[in-house]
């Protein structure tokens, strides 16, 4: 299908275009529906056209994305790092299920430009300390180069105000190749403990079927805090069953009832449901049926029932410490309101890892994060929620890391059911690089870290934003990568898990750690099993371990679950 795009009006970047399909059933053969869904399988769209070139501040971003790159100097201040950050977290909210890639570059020394030209759709953004403050369309002095970059000046905090502007309603009117912003703010607008469903931003819930059900979304960083004991006050009603039916009333979470009832002559719903801890999630699927029993008659003879929640419906919760689920599912909500982030000596190195991390955490985030970028050492002592940023090594005593590694012999700790911490000798030693997440009891902290391996941490960033979905669907409490094999997960301590989760498959903590410490020491074995099979040519080969096999990661939905135990 080719379909012409002239005179095809927008709103808000947004066009929509609908097909429709037309289809009469053979008679007396089946019963058609005509809400079925015809769905079109890979598919795929191709534009042609020239891209717009923008002329002013406010042109400059376009409505789709494939790529920004964000350029710093190389000896960048904490000033130009905190508006780097800040500014991926915002591209990252504006551009959403784009999936747009975003990165931290360095700027060659004194430049106010890149030497390499942006292609079609990507722009490139240069954060540069300067007395002369404001954003502003770099002037095209090179054949060939049609998209101009766009410089962002200012000194001190201005600076990260500046950033804003890219991301505040105002922008629509930067209708120059300079714009100066005055003071902004980030728009967080967190809902309170006690919300509706409107406040949430879920409105008109409803659905048509013979046994309709509906979806409600809790997303805890929509309170910008971690949250337990939710309760919801679902209002609503549905169609009064007719007298040859039956039906109840239910409420789920991953197909496990949570609540159920026997419907009513008016077909009203009011009534409080208790979300238990344990099915607790970053964001939390509650779903409405009405299930009905009787006879339909021949295709569906009867009419569909309708569902509807409405937005007055209640929603409950309390600030979690410590937080619920524990881990990485328990991020961003447990880093918020505010996301500090502590980098070291090295500001352009650390930025682009804080970049990466920043980006990753946006989008499992219901609102934007906002951002404050300080030295490693005023992170660890200030006592607040953090991405702490230490590529060389981990040597802070007052925060004790899942999985350390030292001299061949790693450490997992307060493992088995004892709590005390569990020693493997590995030969030859590995080289890692993790992110770890610790609770103190007080706060929660993000550690990106490695034995003396830098390079195996950015490999570890480069793996999970390399595909999407890698950081929504990260589990438990550490994830380390070591050269040559997958990343591994360390799982949560099973008394971080809320009670009804401690128990379940029968599995024990000491099998978890030998399945972790094979993985880890897979890619030193390769070495030894092709010596092993050239000198026993003549025997039937034995089966390998499956130990290099990527870990199978649950949706976003699913609560973590008790991995088998490998042998």
């Amino acid at each position: 299908m080719v379909i012409p795009l002239s005179g095809l009006r927008s709103y808000d970047n947004w066009a929509s275009v609908t097909l429709t399909v037309t289809a009469l059933p053979l008679d007396d053969f089946y019963c058609w529906d005509p809400r079925t869904p015809i769905r079109l399988v890979n598919g795929s769209v191709t534009f042609t056209g020239s891209e717009v070139i923008p002329t002013t501040v406010a042109e400059f971003l376009p409505p789709t994305l494939r790529k920004l790159v964000i350029a710093m100097p190389t000896n960048a201040s904490l000033t130009e790092s905190e508006a780097a950050v800040q500014l991926a977290a915002a591209m990252a909210t504006r551009y959403g299920w784009q999936d747009t890639d975003i990165g931290v570059i360095p700027l060659p020394e004194g430049a106010t430009t890149l030497p390499r030209p942006a292609p079609p759709r990507e722009r490139q953004i240069i954060i540069k300390e300067g007395p002369d403050p404001g954003l502003s369309l770099q002037p095209v002095n090179q054949p060939g180069r049609e998209l101009p970059a766009l410089l962002i000046s200012g000194q001190g905090p201005d600076l990260t105000n500046q950033t804003r502007l890219l991301t505040d309603p105002s922008l629509e009117f930067a209708l120059s190749r300079k714009a100066v912003a005055g003071p902004l703010t980030t728009e967080q607008k967190p809902v309170r403990e006690s919300t509706t469903l409107a406040r949430l931003n879920q409105t008109r819930l409803s659905a048509e079927s013979l046994r309709p059900e509906v979806n409600i979304t809790l997303d805890q960083s929509m309170f910008a805090q971690p949250v337990d004991g939710v309760r919801v006050h679902l209002l609503g009603s549905y169609t009064p069953l007719a007298g040859n039916f039956n039906g109840e009333v239910t409420a789920e979470i991953r197909d496990e009832v949570i609540d159920r009832w026997p419907v009513n002559d008016d077909g009203t719903i009011d009534r409080w449901v208790d979300i238990p801890d344990q099915l607790l999630q970053r964001s939390t699927v509650l779903k409405i049926r009405v299930h009905t029993t009787g006879d339909p008659g021949h295709c569906n003879d009867y009419l569909n029932l309708m569902l509807r929640i409405d937005d007055s419906t209640e929603i409950e919760a309390n600030r979690a410490s410590p937080p619920v689920p524990p881990g990485f599912r328990s991020l961003p909500q447990a880093l918020m309101p505010r996301v500090q982030v502590g980098i070291g000596p090295n500001t352009f190195g650390d930025t682009v890892r804080a970049a990466q991390i920043i980006v990753g955490l946006q989008r499992n985030s219901a609102i934007p994060l906002v951002t404050a970028v300080t030295t490693l050492e005023q992170a660890i002592a200030g006592g607040e929620s953090a991405v702490l940023i230490s590529p060389d090594g981990w040597n802070e005593r007052s925060l004790t890391l899942p999985f350390s590694a030292d001299l061949g012999t790693i450490t997992i700790e307060a493992f088995t059911e004892s709590g005390d911490p569990t020693t493997l000798t590995l030969d030859p030693e590995i080289q890692y690089g993790s992110l770890q997440t610790v609770f103190d009891g007080r706060r929660t902290v993000l550690v990106a870290t490695s034995n003396g391996a830098s390079a195996q941490l950015d490999e570890l960033l480069r793996w999970l934003s390399e595909k999407s979905g890698r950081w929504s669907d990260l589990q438990g409490r550490a994830i380390i990568s070591v050269p040559g094999t997958e990343p591994v997960t360390v799982p949560n301590r099973r008394t971080d898990l809320p009670e009804g989760r401690q128990s379940g498959g029968g599995q024990s903590g000491d099998g978890w750690i030998w399945w972790a410490a094979a993985a880890i020491a897979a890619f030193s074995l390769v070495g030894a099993v092709v010596i092993i099979r050239k000198t026993a040519a003549t025997k039937k080969p034995e089966p390998e371990p499956d130990a290099e096999q990527p870990i199978e990661q649950p949706t976003e939905q699913e609560p973590e679950q008790e991995p088998e135990q490998q042998a």
